[in-house]
């Protein structure tokens, strides 16, 4: 007999126990690790260990540095559907598929698999966080829930001499769900490093990045009407369901490394009482390299015929195996916008350029046997220079395919604005890209089912502007986009992958605010977003987001609080269905989705470094209705009580 005891109210076995443990296990290995480190940190002034030396940076844009938030706000959200920007539609549990709710057609470039429902959670390299830090830094943080729901998030950056920057990120969600089969357990790892020697005559950087995703697949509710014909499923574990041996397996590593020279003049920078040689690059050439494989594994053992259709086939499982084996090269040269004009002057040009040529390699493994292929493109760039502090602000960049998967694939993005200081700052944009249809429209091969498809390429066309405002009071943020869109690839049924030729236009309106005044805030965010002339292309009209809450510091500011509201609410359409074997979002047209305002309570506190949250999510659902849906066939979360800690050690 399994040893079993009661958290929040429910009994948890020693399996669970262990799951736990682990979370545990990870969080004191980096808790001794950030220890360790502190302890081999050179010797910096304590006058230096502030947190306005330390900054990060996105890999992608290295010369735009943002300050580390040590805040409590939004500390409640810690769910990846849930961030800031527009949000995600999911399946009812955390860690489960999503896609976004507000139109988003530039998310992916290059060779794209099309397994993307686990996109929210993913680490990338653009995405990696560089920290530049004069001493360590460390954030840890732990939030369980009903239903052994657990999100654990560990971060640390350190710096060796000034010359090595290294740092490593971990998140991982778990769940059991509230229904048969619907447990979830993601991962993700990214590890950097970055050196650059005294004389900044050159610079190496990598990154080693790991997604995983063990997700079981119920197919949602057997029956959507079933709460309205049988009240007596007080136990959400009875509710018949499509699957109960379903299961997803994705795995994804990928590894790069750039090095990088330097041509410029030298500086001589006095350092104690030493003369140091560094050089101020005006230029850099270099080299990427880099690997990685994709794994997308799919079983159920005991697969219902009316469930699959013709993926069935009088086979006793469903299976479907994709093995991705991915090599890249890059050469590159940048010009920096930068001049050593003497030892104590660095003269920076609001101009910036850079230009790269790229060969991938693929090789693509299914059930039907192996392909290779390869992508040859270039890419180019010019825009202004961060550090130049300029007003005028602009951006143009170009990316081509001359042969391969991609072959002929254009992408263009241009943007131009201006900052007005304490006025704000406006920005006009324009995007189009023609890009090739992810390959599992194009091919696909399993046991049971083969198709082989020449899809014409996705045409997006998107022009618009933004403006933003930031005061200590009040912020407004607003902006708006065209979208012209012929080609759009979307699933008709779950073996029919299809392409809309139609020429759809959307719209999207977003304005949001920040208020804030002797402690009260009031912030929202609201999208609008028509489609006019498209029958696959399905998003609610309206999306919502609205945050009320009170925060004040007290016992002579030692104590930092916030406790509010955050509500949120969707328009009804009618949502895609999630078909768990392709992956895909499967178009639908006899169930519209009817939402309902999702309201959550939430404590956030602050002691020091140390701080602590706890929530009441969706509480509206304990007085609406009951058995609603956020994806057809996949009942919304319930009720649910949420707390967790953070520890900051870096203040």
């Amino acid at each position: 007999m399994s040893l079993v005891t009661h958290f929040f109210g429910e009994k948890i076995s020693a399996i669970k126990y262990f799951k736990y443990l682990q979370n545990g296990f990870l969080f004191a290995l980096l808790f001794l690790f950030s220890q360790f480190a502190i302890s081999q940190t050179d010797s910096i002034t304590k006058s230096k260990w502030r947190s306005i030396n330390d900054t990060w940076t996105h890999y992608s844009e290295p010369d735009i540095r943002y300050g580390i938030d040590s805040s409590i706000i939004n500390l409640e959200e810690f769910n990846a559907m849930q961030r800031s920007g527009s949000e995600y539609l999911n399946i009812g549990n955390t860690g489960s598929a999503a896609y976004p709710l507000v139109f988003s057609p530039f998310r992916f470039r290059g060779f794209n698999v099309g397994f993307n429902q686990f996109e929210a959670y993913r680490y990338t390299f653009d995405s990696t966080r560089i920290y530049h830090v004069m001493r360590p830094f460390s954030h840890i943080e732990y939030i369980v829930g009903q239903k052994v729901e657990q999100y654990f998030k560990g971060k640390f950056a350190g710096q060796l001499k000034q010359q090595f920057q290294f740092g490593v990120d971990f998140t991982r969600y778990n769940s059991r769900g509230t229904y048969v089969n619907q447990s979830t357990n993601v991962n993700g790892f990214t590890l950097y490093g970055f050196y650059e020697p005294p004389k900044r005559n050159y610079s190496i950087q990598t990154i080693l990045l790991l997604n995983l995703a063990k997700v079981k697949e119920n197919g949602g509710v057997d029956d959507v009407d079933v709460f309205a014909k049988n009240s007596t499923f007080f136990t959400k574990e009875l509710v018949p369901v499509k699957s109960q041996n379903a299961k997803n397996d994705y795995t994804e590593v990928r590894w790069m490394a750039r090095g990088a020279y330097h041509f410029g003049k030298y500086q001589n920078i006095k350092k104690d009482t030493a003369t140091l040689k560094i050089k101020v690059p005006t230029f850099k050439i270099g080299y990427e390299i880099g690997t990685g494989m994709q794994r997308f594994k799919y079983l159920d053992l005991a697969p219902d015929s009316a469930y699959y259709g013709s993926f069935w086939a009088g086979k006793d499982s469903i299976r479907y195996d994709l093995n991705i084996t991915h090599f890249s090269n890059a050469a590159f040269m940048e010009f920096t916008g930068q001049f050593a004009k003497n030892d104590t002057v660095i003269k920076q040009t609001n101009f910036r350029a850079s230009a790269s040529l790229h060969y991938d390699i693929y090789s693509i493994k299914e059930m039907s046997g192996k392909n290779w292929f390869g992508n040859f493109y270039v890419k180019g760039a010019v825009q202004n220079n961060p550090l130049a502090k300029s007003k005028i602000l602009y951006k143009a960049a170009v990316e081509y395919y001359m042969f391969g998967y991609n072959q002929n694939d254009l992408l263009v993005d241009g943007s131009v604005g201006y900052n007005f200081g304490k006025f704000g700052r406006v920005e006009a944009v324009v995007n189009y890209h023609l890009t090739e249809a992810p390959f599992i429209w194009q091919h696909y091969s399993s046991r049971s089912e083969l198709w082989l498809n020449n899809f014409p390429k996705k045409n997006v066309l998107s022009f618009g502007g933004s403006y933003g405002f930031q005061h200590k009071i009040i912020s407004v943020f607003a902006d708006a986009k065209y979208n012209y869109v012929k080609n759009w690839f979307y699933f008709k049924s779950i073996a029919s992958p299809s392409v809309d030729n139609a020429d759809a236009n959307i719209l999207v309106l977003h304005i949001g605010n920040k208020f804030g005044i002797k402690g009260f805030h009031l912030d929202n965010d609201v999208w609008f977003q028509p489609v006019v002339n498209s029958n696959s292309i399905r998003l609610p009209m309206w999306v919502t987001r609205h945050s009320m809450y009170y925060e004040m510091r007290i016992f002579k500011k030692k104590l930092w609080f916030s406790t509010g509201f955050d509500l949120r609410y969707n328009s009804p359409f009618f949502g895609n269905e999630y078909f768990p074997l392709t992956g895909q979002w499967v178009l639908q047209n006899s169930n519209q989705l009817t939402f309902y305002p999702v309201l959550d309570w939430f404590l956030n506190l602050k002691v020091k470094w140390f701080r602590v949250t706890a929530k009441v999510a969706n509480i509206s659902s304990a007085f609406g209705p009951k058995g609603y849906y956020t994806a057809p066939n996949y009942p919304a979360a319930d009720l649910a009580f949420k707390m967790g800690v953070a520890w900051r050690f870096f203040e």
